[in-house]
């Protein structure tokens, strides 16, 4: 049952209001004060100092029609009473105009538009009229279009006081609190969604119960601010990511060693999968002891301090925590700061959001004289920044140095390596022999794994010197050197040239780089693949072969491949030589992705029979 004592609502929060015009109190009566009749019946409309209610706003609250017509309200206002923050107006009849929408907001939300977040008061943004299905429904992103108005703590709305990558209280257009995020300016992705209503364990822990008004909620002594309240949600996050990989088999892969490693074994694991473990922008590899985080949002920037924390507070068995851009995304997350230069816009943003801003453009910038992601550079051993690692048996060094692939090892193809060792066997089972191409190699982990099936030949295509340096290392780790070829040079070019000479190959693996970075890419990127796919099915023997197949490019992978499939089919009536599909697959299980967000699909693969 709600009791409410009328007074100006302000527009932050429903409740929480601007505090110099004073916003509603609503107070919540415990079932144990009903019982013992401490709600009473007042007088009329006028009683109590002139606080007055309207019909629909109490009838929206839950009382009876009978309670509505008698104006209840608590007898004795500090029995039995849980306020829901906010300060008590003048009262007035003109002061009673925002009442029916904040109950209804209540009745429909629980505590909604409660402000507090963690002891603190955070801005507000409110979404558009018909935009919140998106976040209600577990997406991540909220776009620009979607925001109706910024709020700031005293309620007027501008945005300009937003620093880049700060904490806010999001709203849809009712006023109902939906969610905390984390503000950016300068993207079209305006928010990104850190803890929803659809969590509700964590979303109790971190946003306090209305009794809990103004004072800063503890955990312990420690008084939670915007560095704890990010620690706390990423190590929970870390917490119940760790817990699934446990159960999927893979715990041994976080925080063990690669001493004695069996054959079921992994050191090398993903623990953070951006959106699929709630943490949008940010994944975690961890390799032994060591966890990699890769950061594409401009928000981690700003909380890298508190993401590390977390991950090495809860991380299982982490000891040391390195960090990594991904200079691409976080070029696309500084759109608009970009384009008006690097010295603005600037204005209402603060000193240190500024920092992070123009730290990271610097970095982005002078990217360009860098290597390109698709030229898979990777830095060299000379710096000792590696793990070794284990991998079903399988021995791999891993860079851990900046300009890696992505981590340093593409874990996201543990299961479709053990598919690749597994055919190569079944081949040489069957005919005693099998030659195998790997085109875009990176360290090699498809060639020795065929090596290691018994492949007879083994050739690993790249454009990336160092990354075959750590090739060659890694199979001669594993006893295969004397088995594999690796070469140097663009895929496209290597396959004419084997064409050229009548070479064939019993399995060709294909896993370019990602060709379509969004969608305005993607025509130009399935002609490329299809050029690319048409090649290696030339390259199986006349008695048929095989070809595993991939696309990294997450605008490919929408509708669960269903423009991949097209390609393939395309390019096997283009040269003549039809195919089956024997296997799709994706990623391994260590990278999930949220059904709320079908974007985080990204790795497709095919296993086609060429005849």
């Amino acid at each position: 049952m709600w009791s409410v004592c009328a007074g100006r609502v302000g527009a932050v929060g429903g409740i929480q209001g601007r505090r110099e015009r004073g916003c509603a109190r609503v107070r919540r009566v415990r079932p144990r004060a009903a019982e013992e009749g401490r709600v009473v019946s007042g007088g009329g409309a006028d009683s109590d100092g002139g606080k007055r209610f309207s019909v629909l706003a109490l009838e929206a609250l839950g009382l009876s029609a009978e309670e509505v017509r008698a104006g209840l309200w608590l007898e004795d206002p500090d029995e039995g009473v849980e306020e829901l923050g906010g300060e008590v107006g003048e009262g007035g009849e003109d002061e009673v105009e925002e009442e029916d929408e904040v109950a209804a907001a209540i009745a429909a939300g629980g505590e909604a538009g409660a402000c507090m977040v963690s002891g603190f008061e955070l801005p507000g943004v409110v979404l558009g009229r018909g935009k919140d299905g998106p976040v209600t429904g577990g997406h991540t992103l909220i776009y620009s279009g979607a925001v109706d108005r910024v709020l700031a703590l005293d309620g007027e709305s501008d945005a300009g006081f937003l620093e880049a990558g700060a904490l806010v209280n999001v709203y849809d257009s009712r006023m109902v609190h939906v969610a905390v995020g984390t503000w950016n300016p300068w993207s079209q992705y305006k928010v990104r969604v850190l803890v929803s209503r659809r969590d509700a364990a964590l979303w109790e822990s971190m946003v306090p119960p209305p009794e809990a008004g103004a004072a800063a909620l503890t955990r312990g002594a420690t008084v939670w601010g915007e560095h704890e309240l990010v620690a706390h949600v990423v190590g929970e996050r870390v917490a119940a990511a760790a817990g699934l990989r446990r159960r999927l088999g893979l715990g041994l892969g976080l925080g063990g060693t690669d001493e004695g490693a069996g054959e079921a074994r992994t050191t090398a694991c993903r623990l953070i999968n951006s959106d699929g473990d709630g943490v949008c922008g940010v994944s975690v590899d961890v390799y032994n002891q060591t966890a990699v985080v890769r950061s594409s949002a401009l928000w981690a920037e700003r909380h890298r301090e508190a993401i590390e924390a977390a991950v090495l507070a809860r991380g299982p068995g982490v000891l040391r925590v390195l960090w990594r851009q991904d200079l691409p995304a976080l070029r696309a997350d500084l759109f608009e700061y970009l384009r008006g230069g690097l010295d603005g816009p600037w204005e209402g943003d603060s000193v240190e959001s500024c920092a992070v801003s123009r730290r990271v453009a610097e970095a982005v910038k002078h990217s360009a004289a860098r290597p390109d992601e698709e030229g898979d550079e990777v830095p060299g051993a000379g710096d000792g920044a590696t793990e070794l690692v284990a991998e079903h048996g399988v021995r791999y060094e891993v860079s851990l140095a900046e300009g890696a692939q992505k981590t340093g090892f593409y874990c996201d193809q543990r299961e479709n390596r053990q598919v690749v060792r597994s055919l190569v066997a079944s081949v040489v089972a069957a005919q005693g022999t099998c030659a195998v191409l790997d085109l875009c190699c990176y360290t090699g982990g498809f060639a020795i794994n065929a090596a290691l099936a018994g492949a007879t030949r083994v050739v690993g295509v790249d454009s990336s010197a160092p990354a075959l340096d750590f090739a060659r290392r890694n199979a001669a780790l594993n006893g295969v050197a004397d088995r594999v070829e690796f070469v140097r040079g663009d895929i496209a070019k290597v396959m004419a040239e084997a064409l050229r000479h009548g070479e064939r190959f019993d399995v060709v693996v294909l896993d370019p780089p990602k060709l379509a970075p969004s969608r305005k890419d993607l025509d130009g990127a399935l002609q490329k693949y299809r050029r690319l796919n048409c090649a290696a099915m030339r390259l199986a023997p006349d008695a048929g072969g095989f070809l595993a197949t991939f696309s990294c490019s997450g605008a490919v992978a929408a509708d669960r491949g269903h423009l991949f499939g097209i390609m393939l089919r395309e390019a096997s009536l283009a040269v003549g030589r039809p195919t089956a599909v024997l296997r799709e697959g994706g990623p391994a299980p260590d990278h999930p992705y949220s059904p709320s967000v079908p974007e985080g699909r990204y790795l497709t693969f095919r296993l086609l029979a060429v005849s």
